[in-house]
């Protein structure tokens, strides 16, 4: 499995591996894992379907070579539809969701404005373990409540990554 195989992904068509990335991140818990991105060409009816999606190597099948063959024989029949997919350049955005468990509306407001201050440059990236170490006192100090009612969310934009780590570059808060 490898950039440029045809592949079946989760979704249904007919896909390529446009990368794949084996990323470590301290979530669930210090682990590593293979992510394989791809890039939809074909739907199950054969017709052009541009579409993009990340997911595990195990719902990642090759093409049998028939279905290879019949992809290149549309390649041929259809080149416009070859351009547009060679050129559709994208990647799934990537999340880490924090959860914090807050008593109350006032410390909620609270909370959100340090961590804005906190993340003010996160444009310049971070990854989830920098992320970690920056809220480490929020996450020791927002335990009097057993409600989850405040998210921030990190966003990885098209899942960049650096030395094996997502890049989170935005944040957002989800109020629950």
């Amino acid at each position: 499995m490898k950039e440029g195989d045809w592949v079946y992904s989760f979704s249904k068509g007919i896909w390529q591996i446009t990368s794949v990335d084996d990323i470590e991140s301290v979530f669930p818990s210090n682990s590593v894992y293979t992510t394989v991105h791809s890039k939809r060409f074909l739907n199950s009816s054969y017709k052009k379907s541009l579409s993009v999606e990340s997911c595990s190597p195990v719902f990642i099948r090759p093409l049998p070579k028939t279905e290879i063959q019949k992809v290149n024989e549309i390649i041929k029949s259809n080149p416009k539809w070859y351009k547009e997919f060679l050129d559709f350049s994208k990647r799934v955005d990537s999340i880490l969701n924090l959860t914090f468990y807050v008593a109350d509306k006032n410390v909620r407001v609270k909370l959100k404005k340090s961590i804005s201050i906190k993340f003010s440059k996160l444009d310049q990236g971070l990854t989830d373990l920098e992320i970690m170490k920056l809220l480490e006192r929020e996450f020791q100090t927002n335990k009097q409540s057993s409600i989850r009612n405040l998210t921030a969310q990190f966003v990885s934009k098209q899942s960049e990554v650096k030395n094996k780590r997502l890049l989170y570059r935005e944040l957002k808060f989800l109020d629950f």
